[in-house]
């Protein structure tokens, strides 16, 4: 009997989530020395104790590199649990969650992340990173999820919704791995939507920073196409200058849902124009949303194609003399 089973025939109590420190310090091949986990509160890292015992076999760091990958297993499932409506037609064998505790395989600027590449949504099997600093979170506040920043305690939502997103997702990043200029700047613009859609279960819950309305929002966005069209007069961009500089120091998270919301008050023949005004007016009067309201609209902004996303801020971009508007036509990725 395939084990593989659709989300309706199950409760998200029920996914297989399991969480593992990598590199494992109880693999002995894994070249990690005992000064590479003082970081982590509560180890033991002394070598020369009486026992003899090397510190990572002691049971009380057993116990703590347990507790770790177990905590994190308890913050993703009450994610899950949040978004369980949103996944009732996928299809899940495992979900597994690396912890990436020497900062090895997640980007630096990423607290977490969903790792399309590496997961087989046709199969069931989806990787997740979790990172030094997520990690840090949960011993700063005893594991007690709880007492976490709003932006912390979500952080698993934004990356779910990633899943949800992924076809999507996998389209946008053909345009950052190309070689062309064009290309690049098409993904920096569809950050904003990749990203936006993401961060709307946070900003949902009236969580926001320095943007606070879609007019800040598309300010904020029009300065930050502006600055990476002067870096691309300025002179032909390596990868690496792509990379550092521009994806690396991306403002969609805060500017992205914002738009995006904007964008759905016409979506769909102006369809969802009351429910996205009464929820514009419930964030900028620092309300969050019910649960179910939250839901309905993360489903709705799952809707949005990335062609329509270019459509739609198409009129937002700045004119640039190196003709960068033609990349919001290219017909690489979308046809």
């Amino acid at each position: 009997m395939n084990k593989v089973n659709h989300m309706k025939n199950k409760a998200a109590s029920n996914v297989n989530v399991y969480a593992y420190l990598t590199p494992d310090p109880l693999d002995e091949d894994s070249c990690l020395e005992p000064e590479c986990m003082e970081w982590l509160s509560g180890f033991d890292s002394n070598e020369d104790a009486e026992d003899g015992i090397h510190p990572f076999n002691r049971d009380e760091n057993i116990a703590l590199f347990k507790s770790i990958e177990f905590t994190t297993v308890i913050h993703f499932r009450k994610s899950l649990k949040n978004l369980f409506p949103l996944l009732q037609n996928h299809l899940f064998d495992h979900i597994q969650i690396a912890i990436d505790h020497q900062g090895l395989i997640s980007r630096g600027t990423s607290v977490a992340a969903y790792d399309y590449g590496n997961s087989s949504p046709e199969m069931g099997k989806y990787v997740m990173h979790a990172s030094q600093e997520m990690i840090a979170s949960y011993i700063n506040v005893n594991y007690d999820w709880t007492q976490l920043s709003l932006k912390k305690s979500l952080v698993w939502e934004h990356e779910i919704i990633h899943l949800l997103d992924t076809w999507e997702v996998i389209r946008s990043c053909v345009y950052r791995s190309s070689d062309s200029a064009e290309n690049k700047f098409t993904y920096y613009l569809l950050s904003y939507r990749i990203e936006g859609i993401a961060e709307l279960y946070y900003l949902l819950n009236a969580g926001y920073k320095d943007i606070n309305s879609v007019e800040a929002a598309t300010k904020a966005f029009q300065k930050g196409v502006q600055q990476v069209q002067q870096r691309m007069t300025a002179g032909e961009m390596s990868k690496d200058d792509w990379e550092r500089d521009v994806f690396s120091d991306l403002d969609c998270y805060e500017a992205g849902p914002w738009l995006l919301l904007d964008m759905l008050r016409s979506f769909e023949g102006y369809w969802h124009e009351e429910l996205i005004d009464e929820t514009l007016n419930s964030i900028a009067a620092g309300k969050p949303l019910e649960r179910s309201k939250i839901l309905e609209i993360v489903q709705i902004a799952l809707r949005v194609k990335l062609e329509y996303f270019l459509e739609y801020i198409k009129p937002l971009v700045p004119e640039s003399r190196l003709g960068v508007q033609a990349a919001l036509t290219n017909q690489l990725v979308l046809n």
